[in-house]
């Protein structure tokens, strides 16, 4: 009777420790880290910090999605945003069609009188990294994704 019991909670030991090796944790917050992609030596126009109410109303989402977010974003006429948050489990999906929406209104609104923030936009893609739903518009997105993912390591 012992071993059986040692034996099963070996694997769910085993079991436990596999799954959470999927789920990649940042090393800092995720506020600390948009502002480490602000502030990576990318060229960016006047960028602010973006409240809860601003954030929930221009991605259409809410608090049950998600858990936690941080997006700084442009105080003029252009479309540079950086933009992480923490899905709900089991919402991330849910979490970057709200993040795909947003880049769609933007797109939406700089296609006919800003083609080259347009086209910023259109080259920029929204991603994941494990309940983490990320998305960068700059003028080197290569550089904003690995200054980001440089804390999911």
């Amino acid at each position: 009777m012992k071993k059986r019991i040692m034996g099963a909670a070996a694997a769910v030991m085993m079991l436990a420790s596999l799954t959470a090796c999927g789920t990649k944790e940042p090393s800092k917050a995720i506020s600390e880290i948009t502002k480490a992609v602000v502030d990576s030596g990318i060229k960016f126009p006047e960028m602010i910090e973006v409240n809860q109410k601003n954030f929930e109303i221009k991605y259409e989402i809410g608090d049950d999605v998600y858990s936690d977010f941080s997006v700084y974003w442009t105080t003029g006429a252009d479309a540079d945003e950086v933009c992480i948050i923490k899905a709900k489990e089991n919402k991330a999906e849910d979490v970057k069609k709200a993040v795909e929406g947003r880049k769609q209104a933007q797109m939406d609104v700089f296609e006919s009188y800003a083609p080259e923030q347009y086209d910023k936009l259109k080259n920029s893609e929204v991603k994941t990294e494990g309940d983490y739903v990320y998305w960068v518009c700059t003028e080197d997105d290569s550089k904003a994704e690995d200054t980001l993912l440089s804390y999911f390591k």
